[in-house]
């Protein structure tokens, strides 16, 4: 039975809206409860959200496996269905009344093309759809544009990957916290309070279980059997692996051709992932449009995004002349001041700056004459500590000065600048390096270092090194970034050999993530000077502080 929305929902809806700064509510709704049957027996629990009084203007498909309650309900439906916009809001298989097992996303291809045969046949439906959703949601429509439909006609994606291999395996360790704080909340999630989910999403007493060995093993009996595809995760770093195939939707960046509008920010995980999103469509010649705001994964639904994502829906779904972007690319700039950029695509145009690793822990503007070193040795038993970054959970950007103070990280320090400097796109470090076993991880990070003293990340990589190398040569690409550094701060380059539990710690003795147990201490070694050239170097931007704006 449909029921219509209430006085206390007509406030929070209301008061939502007018948080986010969207127009005007046009009709009250309705909410019906409604069961959609898949071919292998599973039965999806679903709600269908109709605007009253009004023509719908489109039909909005979400997928979800984090229930259909106030917080989830409200950013994904229940803002559009008073603004004339008819949702279909679907528990994904084996969460919030649907049936099944959840099996990570595996049958997420599958279960999104019989979720669109079944819409297709209701009565209410409008005869085209748009997809939204932010994180799994979004990953659900990249498994759906594996084989596009031809009623499908937008979509809207938030700090989202369409590669879950990729997320596991990508910087070749695994990306332990992640995946397990992930997994942790899908398996818990449901009778879990708000408290609970707080202590869950902040991995309260889950560093006994990051910190065993063997890994796996600690992780099976952890979760028994509710969490296979952790299991199978961690056992399956190569990710060309069959067993992979139904979690790597890359053909679908090379098959949809429907208006994709990608939001994220700087420091979510899957920052890597929408960047690759958005070059491949770009460079296919598609319709893509990108914003890219501050914070992290958790940050999703700013009030910029929610704005940007209605009026991409009010003009690709409902076909209004809305407010249109002035640049296909939107990002802001951080630092003490920061500006919103609009820009016709991503990476803009810069010149390098290149900044170069000298002895006395320092960072300078020219190659030094005389070659130096400085080591480290990383302890697999005591790894060096995530502090910060693309985290899903309790990241971003954080004061990271104890990094710097450790015996198992260098830092390269500039003078203070004399003038602000704005770069934009991808720095790259490239390090003289060698290591005394073959077994070995890098973390590099630039931070910022303010008049205090104090010290803020702005962009890193982690990197597991190839066993057999050609030479001592590193080349790292950093994340991509978009960043003002001020007058009078200072840049700092940090090199370690980990970032645990972010990234399951190198043993340093061969021996596989999943069932090693012996642990050896790896002595790493940066050259600079002379012959050998270490150095960071930077896209600097070219924009005055009007431009792109």
């Amino acid at each position: 039975m449909a029921l219509s929305r209430g006085i206390v929902d007509t406030l929070i809806d209301r008061s939502i809206g007018w948080l986010y700064g969207l127009p005007p509510e046009r009709c009250g709704y309705s909410r019906e409860a409604v069961t959609i049957p898949l071919k292998d027996g599973a039965i999806l629990a679903a709600d269908i959200y109709k605007p009253i009084g009004v023509y719908a203007l489109g039909t909005i498909l979400v997928q979800c496996p984090y229930g259909r309650g106030l917080f989830h309900s409200l950013g994904n439906a229940r803002i559009f269905t008073p603004r004339g916009y008819q949702v279909l809001f679907v528990s994904c298989r084996g969460t919030f009344g649907s049936t099944g097992d959840f099996n990570g996303g595996i049958s997420q291809p599958q279960d999104g093309q019989e979720i669109v045969t079944w819409m297709r046949l209701q009565s209410w439906y409008t005869g085209e759809f748009a997809t939204i959703g932010a994180s799994y949601l979004g990953f659900a429509q990249w498994a759906l544009l594996r084989d596009p439909l031809h009623d499908h006609v937008a979509a809207v994606m938030s700090v989202t990957s369409h590669d879950f291999a990729l997320n596991s395996w990508g910087s070749g360790s695994f990306t332990l916290l992640g995946r397990l704080t992930w997994t942790n909340l899908i398996v818990h999630q449901e009778g879990a309070g708000l408290l609970q989910r707080i202590k869950i999403m902040k991995n309260v007493g889950m560093a006994p279980l990051m910190d065993s060995l063997p890994l796996q093993e600690a992780i099976d009996a952890y979760f028994g059997t509710k969490a296979p595809w952790l299991s199978h995760a961690l056992s399956h770093p190569d990710i060309t692996d069959p067993s992979w195939a139904n979690l790597r939707h890359n053909e679908a960046l090379e098959k949809t051709n429907i208006p994709i509008l990608l939001t994220t920010t700087w420091q979510d995980f899957s920052l890597d992932q929408t960047m690759q999103q958005y070059q491949r469509l770009r460079e296919r010649g598609r319709n893509v449009a990108m914003t890219i705001g501050p914070g992290t994964h958790m940050d999703s639904q700013s009030a910029k995004a929610v704005g940007d994502s209605f009026e991409w829906l009010e003009k690709h779904l409902a076909g209004k002349h809305a407010v249109q972007r002035k640049h296909p690319v939107q990002v802001q700039v951080g630092g003490s001041v920061p500006r919103w950029l609009d820009l016709p695509s991503w990476p803009p145009a810069t010149t390098s700056s290149e900044f170069y690793l000298d002895h006395g822990d320092a960072l300078v503007e020219s190659q030094p004459s005389e070659e130096s070193s400085s080591s480290f040795t990383f302890d697999p038993a005591a790894p060096t500590p995530t502090l910060g970054g693309p985290l899903m959970n309790a990241g971003g950007i954080v004061e990271d000065s104890a990094l710097g103070v450790r015996e198992d990280t260098l830092v390269f320090t500039t003078e203070p600048l004399k003038e602000s400097l704005e770069i934009l796109g991808q720095p790259v470090v490239k390090l003289e390096h060698s290591t005394d076993l073959p077994y070995a991880d890098l973390f590099v990070r630039l931070s910022q270092v303010d008049a205090n003293g104090k010290s803020y990340n702005v962009t890193e990589r982690f990197i597991r090194l190839p066993e057999k190398r050609d030479s001592r040569t590193v080349e790292i690409q950093l994340r991509q970034t978009a960043y003002r550094f001020a007058a009078g701060a200072r840049l700092r380059l940090l090199v370690g050999g980990g970032s645990h539990p972010q990234f399951a710690r190198n043993l340093g003795s061969g021996e596989p993530v999943a069932t090693g147990t012996t642990l050896c201490s790896v002595n790493h070694t940066v050259y600079y000077g002379g012959q050998a050239v270490s150095s960071l170097v930077l896209p600097v931007s070219s924009l005055s502080a009007d431009e792109g704006a």
